[in-house]
């Protein structure tokens, strides 16, 4: 973290104990008093409720009553003249004297004289206050109903701020509702969003420097870092504004949630204008087993095109891409796009590998298509034209096989993908051996199979996980999306999301195991024995795309939560017996 912010967050939570009492009812008129030009603020809504809620979380963890926005308005004797049933903003503000972020605290009042004599305030001809708050002098001044607060030696910034008629509200009007509808919110700015840019070019500037200190090993590194320039680049091209919320819901479950408006003309504006209801889930055709992760999303041909078009940049930064030329990535680009031809959306699971199967000998991909033979055949003729691309430019980026074969009755097409190329140079033995482990071969392979007229199955590793999810399909057995714990958080996402995602804390429990025991021996120092997770519904993901933009909802159940803390404190009581 870069000084500047240190100093920021610093003085931010000194603000938040001197004049964090409460704040108004809704998040837009908490919007509406913080100017645009802000880097960014963040929320607190209905303060009093949300207190309430902490505190019945924090009971259901076992933990010791906490009282945050009480105790608070002790600290500071701020008993009078503000509004308990508000938010408050606490707000970063380029400073008017010197640029860099000032802490700006915006409270709400009820009787903003009495709220600043409980401090005896000086207020002078030009409405501004000056008050001393357990040792440290402020400055604060009225504004639409609110006491508005900086440091005494930001004076010039805060009357840039009561000054200041633009704010947040009017720049991202659907900010506001989706705001309101959270406990507690951050959301940046243009202005934000250029500064992180910057911050985030200043440590990866470091970073490359460091890198460069360590001979060819970092020369492989900083190659690999190249990507991540273009997309630190297009962040304030893409982006607007963007927010990242909490909610706590009634029955104890916990909702993370994110929107992100983009910039108009943008390739995320092109990507999120094209976003529509889906009418298949994304989980539809993969089988109802034990997992570890499990997602999907739909797609249709216009938002396909408009991947693709962002890929390229990042195609021409990838290490050994160099070696093509812009006509070849073009024609990849082109290959690519063509090969996903009739495909409505795509849903894939990592399951849990059992006894002496590599790691990742149960992933599974379903692939819903407007006809899966087409599909098959469109795929393997794209597959052998990119193949001819690689091998006319002579590079040895993709190396792969493609095959028809026959298994158990089914029609497969395998494609084993030659990862030797990847391999770090002087570690080749090691990392064969390490990848034997995770895929069973160097070789990566896939199966492809039409499980019925609109269902592509893929199986990586192993061609028998293929046959035995084709024949669930055909046989009309529950499929994952019929699971109850899935089913009750799906519910939990927004029905028209596009992409859908589930984390099982129970599989990655169990995944992790297993990876433990694929990667070193029984009683091996340093290998930590993870305890199993109890049956409980899947943490959620749901991403949705509307003409305004990309809202996510990361979605944790209540039971979740219980599981995770009885097994907490199961280990501490371990601990404790030891």
């Amino acid at each position: 973290m870069s000084t500047i912010w240190f100093r920021f967050w610093l003085r931010g939570v000194g603000l938040v104990l001197l004049l964090a009492a409460t704040t108004l009812a809704a998040a837009e008129d908490v919007l509406r008093v913080v100017p645009d030009k802000a880097l960014g603020a963040v929320v607190v809504n209905r303060i009093g409720e949300t207190n309430e809620k902490i505190q019945a979380f924090a009971q259901r963890l076992n933990a010791p009553p906490f009282d945050l926005f009480g105790t608070a308005k002790q600290m500071v004797g701020a008993q009078e003249g503000v509004d308990d049933e508000g938010s408050l903003a606490l707000a970063a503000v380029p400073s008017a004297t010197h640029g860099a972020p000032v802490t700006v605290a915006f409270v709400p009042v009820s009787d903003y004289a009495a709220l600043i004599q409980q401090w005896n305030a000086q207020v002078g001809d030009d409405g501004i206050a000056r008050l001393t708050v357990a040792d440290r002098p402020l400055v604060a001044a009225a504004k639409n109903g609110y006491a508005v607060a900086v440091e005494e030696v930001d004076k010039p910034t805060l009357q840039a701020v009561i000054a200041d008629d633009n704010s947040i509200a009017d720049a991202a009007p659907t900010l506001t509702a989706w705001a309101d509808a959270t406990d507690a919110f951050a959301v940046t700015t243009p202005a934000g969003v250029k500064f992180a840019q910057q911050q985030i070019r200043v440590g990866l500037q470091m970073a490359k420097a460091q890198l460069a200190t360590l001979g060819e090993e970092g020369e492989a590194a900083l190659a690999g870092m190249q990507m991540y320039d273009v997309l630190i680049a297009a962040m304030d091209d893409e982006v607007s504004h963007a927010a990242v919320g909490l909610k706590i819901a009634d029955d104890g479950a916990v909702y993370v949630v994110s929107r992100t408006i983009p910039v108009a003309g943008g390739r995320l504006a092109a990507f999120a204008a094209e976003g529509r209801p889906r009418r298949v889930s994304p989980l539809a055709g993969l089988p109802q087993s034990a997992y570890f992760i499990a997602g999907g999303g739909t797609l249709s041909a216009a938002s396909m095109k408009s991947w693709h078009e962002a890929s390229l940049a990042m195609m021409r930064s990838y290490p050994g891409w160099d070696e093509l030329s812009d006509r070849q990535i073009n024609r990849i680009s082109r290959i690519s796009l063509r090969s996903m031809q009739g495909v409505r959306s795509m849903g894939l699971m990592l399951g849990i590998s059992q006894d002496d199967e590599p790691l990742y000998s149960r992933m599974l991909m379903a692939i819903n298509t407007k006809d899966a033979e087409a599909y098959l055949d469109n795929y393997q003729a794209a597959m052998d034209e990119m193949a001819k691309v690689f091998q006319d430019a002579e590079a040895p980026l993709m190396l792969f096989d493609l095959e028809r074969i026959e298994m158990d009755g089914l029609s497969v097409l395998r494609l084993a993908m030659d990862m030797k190329s990847f391999l770090p140079p002087g570690q080749v033995a090691e990392t064969e051996q390490f990848m034997e482990s995770m895929f069973g071969s160097s070789s990566i392979n896939m199966y492809l199979a039409a499980a019925d007229q609109s269902t592509v199955i893929a199986a990586y590793v192993s061609p028998a996980q293929l046959v035995e999810a084709v024949q669930a399909i055909r046989e009309g057995k529950p499929s994952l999306i019929d699971d109850a714990g899935v089913a009750q958080t799906v519910a939990m996402l927004p029905p028209d999301a596009q992409w859908l995602g589930l984390f099982s804390p129970r599989g990655w429990a169990a995944f992790m195991s297993r990876m433990f025991e694929t990667i070193a021996p029984p009683g091996a120092p340093g290998i930590p024995e993870i305890p199993e997770f109890p049956e409980t519904p899947p943490v959620g993901l749901g991403v949705l795309l509307t003409p305004s933009g990309l809202d996510t909802v990361l979605a944790v159940p209540a039971a979740v939560i219980d599981a995770a803390s009885e097994m907490v404190q199961e280990a501490i009581a371990e601990q404790g017996r030891l």
